[in-house]
């Protein structure tokens, strides 16, 4: 039965793959493409020794389209709980966004709960967040839109890292974005978002690791809100993690 379970989740990345193709395929020609880079940093270790609370810190930054600037920062922290394959996290994030339209940044606040699972080489967490932006009346006027409505998204990532004895391990992991509810500056209720990323992990040193690989990300388009077209973000993916 154990073999049954494990040769059937070997087999998901190759749909995970295959859904990526599809939304890739679905109405090409209303899809914006666009390319850039990836970078992130993190640590999460035990808040002491032997204890099953664990701190995270994270920073990300995305450039996409050769900008001079990056388009997007995040700062993420958090506490989470570990007890055997399972863990429970509660944290908060900050996430500047450039708009054109604003010519700057607007800020984004997030308050976000965890689910993970992990077992062997499969690995899968449940985010929950509630999102809003920034209630500055001039950012309202200047971007029409009703910035202090809370959007609660509901994501699933689902992680297979195995381990070989060689230095280099493959990693693919697929995420799926859902909005639980629909606001004017968000996309509209359903799935937002697919992100696929193809790759490698390296041990760099003792709880050092470096992650090397491609992201695909696709946003369906909404005519109920302000990004109407579809768009397909191809990003080079670089990560360094202290575990």
């Amino acid at each position: 039965m154990k073999k049954n379970i494990f040769c059937l989740l070997k087999r998901i990345p190759l749909l995970f793959f295959s859904f990526s193709l599809l939304a890739h395929a679905h109405r090409p020609n209303k899809i914006e493409h666009m390319g850039g880079v990836w970078f992130e940093t993190s640590a999460s270790k035990p808040i002491n020794k032997d204890s099953n609370i664990w701190y995270l810190a994270k920073f990300r930054t995305i450039c996409k389209d050769s900008k001079k600037y990056f388009d997007q920062y995040i700062f993420r922290f958090g506490l989470g709980y570990l007890w055997k394959d399972t863990s429970l996290w509660l944290g908060y994030a900050i996430t500047p966004s450039y708009e054109d339209k604003l010519e700057d940044f607007l800020y984004q606040n997030r308050f976000w709960q965890d689910f993970t699972y992990e077992r062997s080489f499969f690995y899968y967490r449940s985010r929950l967040e509630q999102r809003w932006t920034e209630s500055n009346k001039g950012i309202r006027e200047k971007m029409d839109l009703n910035t202090c409505d809370v959007n609660i998204r509901w994501r699933h990532r689902f992680l297979f890292t195995p381990e070989t004895e060689k230095r280099i391990n493959p990693m693919i992991y697929n995420e799926l974005f859902f909005n639980l509810k629909k606001t004017c500056w968000a996309n509209k209720k359903g799935l937002s978002k697919n992100r696929l990323f193809l790759g490698f992990w390296i041990p760099l040193a003792k709880e050092w690791t470096l992650e090397l690989g491609y992201i695909n990300q696709y946003e369906p388009g909404s005519c109920c809100t302000k990004k109407p077209k579809s768009s397909m973000c191809h990003l080079f993916s670089v990560a360094l993690r202290y575990w």
